[in-house]
């Protein structure tokens, strides 16, 4: 990302410090962002603000308190906050916005780079196609999910339309309210060049069409709560996917919640958060009901709009839906673990190959009857506990995902602790949870109400019952295709040390790949590969030999690639 001098954490406390009239920093941070911050490196421009999708939660904060800063600061603040004038517009296709901008300069909008067309012609292609785009992102976002439109009429950018401005900001965009009114205004990047942009061009400009558009949606209908940001954000970030599938620039932000996913909820900026709408979207989805997830996000809103809580808000709307925080967070939880090298291939997440890895919250060996662990939990988090069980003949790996779902401390003292106390062990004692086969856990806390606990046994969710191990003579998927499957699972023994070494060859016996693999145990004994070859590229459609071998035993067959 660009170069900054403040982090989002540091931004999400000076918001929480509003209230204690510590506007000097507020002031420093916005005019950093907005004005002085803006530093020329070559060509491009560097903003000052770690993080920062967007300008929208410190904008509207510092309107929202404008009244707390000195005359002084005020003066500066009214002119960095004025819409800005630019030397001409134009309508988009379907009449609901006016895109603001400049014909030549630094502002000149330049979503394009395509060699033989001036400049002019670079301008007009840009413009058109932002105005499209966000035509598209009004179609999607008030049309099809039935939000209320952002239009409030106030004339203020000289007709009733909705009024966007293109600028070179130096970050994706940002969207205020006017002072005095409910109506809002956005304003977008005039190329989205340089190293702080995970995307560029026109793509970078699509999605944040989409993202500032709910933005404008949001201040219009359901006011602004400057220690919700979080939710803010979730929702737009998420829009970016729903409105355009392809473009993915949300993947730049996921890093910092699966990386901490033990993490109190109001801790995290909201970009981070996309996924868990996305969860919403695509668990109901693939139950029959494409809108469900997208009802529970919106009536959350309309909650929102009435308690000023976003954890009260979405505990509300999934009661209303026959869900709970407790259950739902749990069922995030389980969705988080299974990407990257972890993918299913049809479940979970679409996209769940390119995200991030869950972090654990701790890891252990156990290879004892019975051991505790104690260890302290946040409001809304959910806790990865990885234990390495080593056996005369399995290495297996349990997962325990610990969900605290207190949603009183959550919005109340979110950075509340609560102390909990795990036990494993191989005996079904009173109390005990069995988890499966011969393991069972013991959760003790004050609330134990509060908390939920799931489990993935060698990469199988389970809840009780027993998995037969089976050893099979097959890789499967049978034919593998790239364009349909992340890998294939090859057959393989068992063996305590918990791995085996994998051999690929052509039907000509060329070796094109070889490497040490992991032993999953469920209940087929099996090691995964990508279908990748040792160079990492995908190999030739045709008929290949694997080869496993587990100690002293070897399993041999042959599978079908499709490089489609």
């Amino acid at each position: 990302m660009r170069t900054f001098l403040i982090s989002m954490a540091l931004l999400i406390g000076l918001l929480f410090q509003v209230n204690a009239q510590d506007t000097d920093s507020l002031f420093t941070v916005y005019m950093d962002h907005h004005h002085s911050g803006l530093i020329k490196s070559g060509n491009q421009t560097q903003s000052t603000i770690a993080g920062d999708k967007c300008g929208f939660s410190i904008s509207n904060t510092i309107r929202q308190h404008f009244n707390s800063f000195s005359v002084d600061q005020q003066a500066v603040l009214l002119k960095v906050l004025e819409r800005p004038n630019l030397e001409t517009s134009i309508v988009s296709p379907e009449g609901l916005f006016r895109i603001h901008y400049d014909l030549t300069g630094s502002n000149a909008p330049k979503y394009f780079s395509i060699t033989g067309k001036t400049d002019a012609e670079i301008v007009q292609m840009s413009v058109d196609s932002l105005a499209a785009a966000f035509d598209n992102s009004y179609e999607y976002e008030v049309n099809y999910l039935g939000y209320d439109s952002p239009l409030i009429g106030d004339n203020l950018g000289g007709d009733n339309l909705y009024d966007v401005y293109i600028l070179n900001m130096g970050y994706y965009g940002e969207t205020t309210t006017d002072a005095g009114s409910a109506s809002s205004y956005i304003k977008i990047d005039n190329d989205f060049v340089g190293s702080g942009f995970y995307t560029t061009g026109i793509e970078a400009a699509k999605v944040t069409a989409a993202h500032e558009l709910h933005h404008g949606i949001q201040l219009a209908h359901y006011g602004y709560y400057d220690t919700e940001t979080e939710f803010y954000e979730m929702t737009s970030t998420a829009m970016e996917e729903f409105v355009y599938d392809d473009v993915n620039d949300y993947y730049a932000y996921m890093n910092s919640y699966f990386t901490k996913p033990y993490n109190t909820f109001k801790s995290f900026s909201g970009y981070d958060l996309a996924a868990f709408y996305l969860y919403l979207d695509q668990k109901y989805a693939g139950e029959g009901d494409g809108m469900k997830g997208h009802q529970i996000i919106k009536t959350a809103w309309d909650i929102l709009a009435t308690t000023g809580s976003d954890i009260e808000a979405l505990s509300s709307s999934l009661f209303q839906y026959g869900s709970s925080m407790k259950s739902t967070w749990n069922d995030f939880g389980i969705w988080c673990y299974f990407t990257n090298n972890r993918t299913i291939d049809g479940e979970y997440f679409e996209e769940a190959i390119n995200y991030p890895l869950a972090r654990p919250f701790s890891s252990y060996e156990f290879n004892s009857s019975s051991k505790e662990y104690s260890f302290n939990t946040k409001p809304i988090s959910n806790n990865y506990i990885i234990f390495e069980i080593n056996s005369e003949s399995f290495t297996d790996t349990l997962v325990s995902i610990i969900t605290n779902a207190d949603t009183e401390n959550g919005k109340a003292s979110p950075y509340t602790t609560s102390d909990v106390y795990y036990k494993l062990t191989k005996t079904d004692e009173s109390g005990a949870y069995n988890i499966v086969n011969d393991y069972y856990s013991v959760l003790t806390t004050v609330q134990e109400d509060l908390f939920l606990e799931g489990n993935i046994f060698n990469n199988e969710v389970v809840s009780g019952g027993t998995i037969s191990r089976e050893v099979v003579d097959f890789a499967f998927p049978q034919p593998f295709h790239y364009s349909k499957h992340s890998s294939i699972l090859i057959p393989t023994e068992p063996n305590p040390l918990g791995f085996a070494y994998l051999n690929i060859y052509t039907t000509s016996m060329s070796l094109v790949y070889d490497s040490k693999k992991d032993i999953i145990n469920g209940d087929k004994i099996i090691v995964q590969w990508d279908g990748l070859d040792n160079e990492g590229k995908k190999l030739p459609t045709g008929i290949y030999i694997f080869a496993t071998k587990s100690d002293d035993k070897v399993k041999k067959g042959k599978l079908v690639i499709y490089n489609d």
